[in-house]
């Protein structure tokens, strides 16, 4: 049970685009969603095969894309979508292709 709280309480957040701040990393969720960091990964890998900073880039990436949609320049992406470099997004991008 103390997993489903946990990993309802990350969707919340996701919910709520905390990943869209460049500050957010795994402590700080972890602290939020009330949970050691090590447990907020466990619980989201059996919930949803990914850690915590894997669906942080997940969404940042689903946002990009949307501002992409919307006419944004690429060079740009990374600044409005959480990442803290075009380097990072790329990175990101890259992971979930392979």
């Amino acid at each position: 049970m103390k997993n489903l709280n946990v990993t309802d309480m990350f969707c919340q957040l996701m919910e709520m685009s905390l990943y869209l701040s460049p500050s957010v990393n795994r402590v700080c969720i972890a602290k939020l969603c009330c949970c050691s960091p090590g447990m907020l990964d466990q619980s989201l890998k059996e919930e949803f095969g990914y850690t915590s900073m894997e669906i942080v880039a997940l969404c940042r990436l689903q946002f990009a894309q949307s501002l992409m949609v919307m006419g944004a320049g690429y060079n740009d992406l990374y600044r409005y979508s959480g990442f803290s470099s075009r380097k990072e997004m790329e990175r990101a991008l890259k992971y979930i292709v392979n």
